[in-house]
């Protein structure tokens, strides 16, 4: 059950699109439950949001759209309310409409194997000569020269894409058979790994998440994440083994 009177009564007004959506989308979250926000995972709010995008771009009154969209989806409200605040009964079916796709996505589909439960999924056999790290060895941004760092230090600023091509370059290595998987499909997770890194701002994150990926890659301890719905959801979109 939500908790529709956890989110404000009025709608995010005279803000741009983008900024509404966040809104509606952010105000939703506050009416879930602690187990529904924690499943409300970063790929789902990304598809949510396009979702809704997508449906403004052939929408005539698109402020209207959003306005029905926030009292049905996220206050509950009902055909009375919304007659009340003299919206169309065009208007009122084309937000409930948006509202359904969406609760159909988040609770209604049939939900995907999870890739990463549990230790029966079947990967790319490893190599058995091959010796994991210790540890995950961060690379960060390489210095420059400045009054506060004269001698070009390197700093603890993570460095998304030499961090990513070394864990792919180390996944491959841990591999039995190197031409297990195709170049395309190394290339698709690499991309996915990068718009995963780019959802992170603050360094600690970046660097969890660097460690988990590369703990997944190669030294395969799935189980300390099968409870991580944003790292579940990560490798979910891979339709092929890996």
């Amino acid at each position: 059950m939500r908790s529709h009177d956890k989110a404000r009564l009025i709608t995010n007004l005279n803000r741009n699109e983008n900024t509404q959506i966040s809104f509606i989308v952010d105000e939703y979250k506050k009416t879930l439950n602690d187990e529904d926000k924690r499943k409300f995972s970063r790929i789902k709010i990304d598809h949510v949001k396009k979702t809704i995008r997508d449906t403004l771009t052939n929408s005539r009154d698109k402020k209207s759209l959003l306005d029905v969209l926030y009292y049905v989806w996220v206050l509950g409200k009902d055909d009375t309310f919304l007659y009340n605040k003299r919206y169309t009964k065009t208007k009122i079916n084309e937000g409930k409409s948006l509202s359904n796709n969406i609760n159909i996505y988040l609770y209604e589909e049939e939900p995907r194997k999870k890739r990463l439960r549990g230790t029966e999924w079947v990967r790319l056999e490893k190599d058995s000569n091959y010796r994991n790290p210790r540890k995950y060895p961060m690379i960060f941004v390489k210095g420059t020269v400045s009054f506060g760092n004269p001698l070009g230090l390197p700093s603890q600023i993570i460095d998304d894409v030499e961090n990513i091509k070394q864990i792919m370059i180390q996944y491959q290595k841990s591999l039995a058979n190197k031409l297990s998987i195709t170049q395309e499909n190394v290339n698709k997770i690499q991309d996915t790994l990068h718009k995963g890194m780019s959802k992170y701002n603050e360094q600690d994150d970046k660097k969890e998440y660097l460690e988990k990926i590369f703990r997944i890659l190669v030294t395969r301890e799935l189980n300390d994440y099968e409870d991580d719905d944003d790292i579940n959801d990560v490798f979910n979109s891979f339709e092929f083994l890996f």
